[in-house]
């Protein structure tokens, strides 16, 4: 009987020890997973983590108003007159109104404005490609196309659009020089307009 007992004794011993390895890492793993869950808000647990070489979205700019100078027929005069048409789009800093500007110019009248009798005399296939400020002007650089086609009356018409929307807001710019592909250039297109000066509204008619 006592032989027995001493085997019956260790047997339960080394089945108390089989178990306990195991038991402990349960309650351990749970002891942790319940601290966790009460010391994070429920909004954090279901937060998706954000890796530190992740860049988070940056936050988009302001819808803002500013205008562009489109052209149109004036039957009682027979001139072609530049008019003042509203565009919206995001901006984040004073410079960037000047660019939304420039760059919903370039895209021209919209389909419904075309009805109404709104043009343009920049070529469709012009773009902004940089636009710099420096004491008080406004270095445009367009693309090639700026200069293509029209007569006389066109490319004044163009370059007009282009000087009233750059200078709408004075206190960013007050004048425009022009550059064509990266180059300040003395003449413009076939038809010889000088434009290796300034342009401001008050040297520009707004008629043609």
């Amino acid at each position: 009987m006592k032989g027995r007992s001493r085997r019956g004794v260790r047997g339960a011993g080394r089945r108390w020890r089989r178990w306990f390895g195991p038991v402990l890492v349960l309650v351990v793993a749970v002891t942790v997973a319940a601290f966790w869950w009460g010391s994070h808000p429920a909004g954090e647990r279901t937060r998706p983590a954000v890796h530190p070489d992740e860049s988070l979205p940056s936050p988009p700019g302001e819808q803002v108003t500013v205008d562009i100078f489109l052209t149109r027929y004036d039957p009682q005069t027979g001139a072609i007159r530049l008019v003042r048409r509203p565009r919206t789009g995001s901006a984040k800093q004073p410079a960037d109104r000047l660019r939304l500007a420039l760059e919903t110019l370039m895209d021209g009248p919209t389909p419904a404005e075309r009805n109404e009798g709104f043009g343009t005399e920049i070529p469709s296939s012009t773009r902004l490609r940089q636009l710099r400020l420096k004491d008080g002007t406004a270095f445009v650089d367009l693309t090639a196309a700026f200069e293509e086609g029209g007569g006389s009356t066109s490319v004044m018409a163009r370059i007009a659009q282009v000087v009233y929307t750059a200078t709408q807001f004075p206190e960013l710019a007050h004048e425009v020089r022009f550059l064509v592909n990266g180059q300040a250039k003395e003449w413009l297109t076939g038809e010889g307009v000088l434009i290796d000066h300034p342009f401001s509204r008050a040297g520009t008619p707004d008629s043609f």
